[in-house]
This record gives C-alpha cells, structure tokens and sequence, in this order.
C-alpha cells in the first residue's frame, strides 16, 4: 500500500521545487549559484532568494581552517629517510573560482602541499632541515600561496609540525612491503 502512493510524495516534491525559496548564508561562508547547470554567481552572506527548479547553490566555510597533512617518509640530500608531519592553514578568498576551477579544494590543497614539501625537504641536507625549519616553513608558505592562488585560496602557513630519521627496512619473501622504524639513538 506505501508503495502504491510513492509516486504522489515524489510528484509533490517536484512540484515544491517550482516554489522560491530562502537561504540564509552565514558569514563564515560564500557560495556559488548554479543558474541552469551554469552562469556561476556569487552567493554572498545574508538572506538569499532562489528557484531550486533551476538554480543549485554549493557553499563552503571562506574563514580560516586547518588540514592535518598525512605523514610523508622522504629521503634527504644527504641520504637520511625522515618521516615528516605537517599542517597547513588556509582560508578562501574568492569562493568562485575555488568553487568553479577545480572539483575537490581539499584535495587540491593536500596534492599541492604534499609536492611542495617533497620538493623542499629533498633539496635539503638532514642539518639544513633540523637548523632552518622557520625558513622552510615560510618557503613552503610562500611557494604553495602562489600555487593555490589561481584557485582563490590564501595560504596563511604550512609548517612541519614534527619529523624524525627512520629506518627503512624490505622484508624478504613479502614482496614489497616496507617497514618504518624510528631511528633510536645510541648511547
């Protein structure tokens, strides 16, 4: 019996989508409005009207936020492994282009950061990276702003929150499967 009157709650939806509706953006957020499946606008902050019938808006939080970094086991210029940590904090200038040049922003910035802090650290010896972490931070700040400001977000900062020398070690008989020790120092 529900079965047989599905229809009328799906015809009833339909035609709620013909009606206008309202939408209130909070201030930590922007949004773009879909007209058509096109013609991107800008979805200010405030109370907006809008046809869901043929418009779609997408929001998304412009105010700053962090993103822990997964781990990354790197080998320096001179030879050493280390297993590095590290965050970056960004907020959305122009939720526009974020929203239309690319499909997924937070991987867009985890892809970008990653490559960035391949670059950096493998370009430097163990020493550089212990005694110059605050000019790698800025230099990685400053590298992956200029990457992501294409796509309307401001890097505030990208830090190595920690990194420690590791051991890589093949284990035999089990194809490629690798094994991360810390390295202990000895006495």
């Amino acid at each position: 019996m529900e079965a047989a009157f599905s229809w009328l709650g799906e015809l009833f939806g339909l035609l709620l989508d013909f009606i206008p509706r309202w939408l209130i953006v909070k201030q930590t957020h922007g949004g773009v409005a879909f007209v058509r499946g096109k013609n991107a606008q800008l979805v200010e902050p405030g109370m907006r009207f809008f046809w869901p019938f043929w418009t779609e808006i997408i929001l998304y939080p412009v105010v700053r936020q962090t993103m822990n970094l997964p781990q990354q086991t790197l080998t320096t210029l001179d030879g050493e492994s280390i297993q590095i940590n590290s965050i970056v904090v960004y907020k959305v200038d122009d939720v526009l282009k974020m929203l239309t040049l690319q499909f997924d922003i937070e991987e867009t910035i985890r892809d970008l950061s990653l490559a960035s802090i391949k670059t950096e650290i493998t370009s430097r010896t163990f020493d550089e990276i212990t005694n110059e972490q605050n000019k790698i931070d800025c230099d990685l700040t400053e590298s992956l702003n200029e990457e992501l400001a294409y796509y309307g977000v401001d890097i505030v900062k990208v830090a190595l929150t920690d990194f420690a020398k590791t051991r890589v070690y093949t284990l035999s008989g089990m194809g490629n499967q690798h094994k991360l020790f810390p390295v202990q120092e000895e006495d």
